[in-house]
This record gives structure tokens, C-alpha cells and sequence, in this order.
């Protein structure tokens, strides 16, 4: 998986899928406190926030892409 499928995802309204996909990024980059840490908010928020029954912002939603962007030096283009 990768921050492209999640962003796509988002955009094709399969919301559920694509926390799903950032919740295994996470898992993959270092886990929620790297992330929590990153992002500024606190682990346990973005834990709840992409779980099951979550319910990120977009504004969250935008902080965790933008440090993954940032973090790995990696540019999402939408065409």
C-alpha cells in the first residue's frame, strides 16, 4: 500500500479503505507515536481517529498526508 492508494481512496469516497491504508503506513513508517508525534496530535487521538468507528477531520486527514510528504520526501500529483 502505498500514500497514493490512500489519497485516492479518500477521493473515491471509500473512506474505510483508506484508513485502513494509513493505518498500515503508520505501522509500516514506525508506528502511532512517530506519526502522533509528526502530525501533533496525541497517539491515542489518531489510534481512535483511524480505527473502525473513527472519524478523522479533514483538516487530520490532511496533517498525516502532508507528514508523510514531508517525512519521506515523497509529492502526491493528481491528474
Amino acid at each position: 500500500m502505498s500514500l497514493a492508494v490512500a489519497a485516492n481512496q479518500l477521493f473515491q469516497a471509500e473512506f474505510e479503505e483508506a484508513k485502513s491504508t494509513l493505518r498500515d503506513l503508520i505501522k509500516q513508517t514506525g508506528g502511532y507515536a512517530v506519526c502522533a508525534d509528526s502530525v501533533g496530535i496525541p497517539e491515542k487521538s489518531l489510534t481512535r481517529m483511524l480505527g473502525p468507528k473513527g472519524n478523522p477531520t479533514t483538516k487530520n486527514l490532511i496533517a498525516i498526508f502532508v507528514s508523510f510528504q514531508q517525512r519521506y520526501s515523497v509529492t502526491l500529483e493528481f491528474k
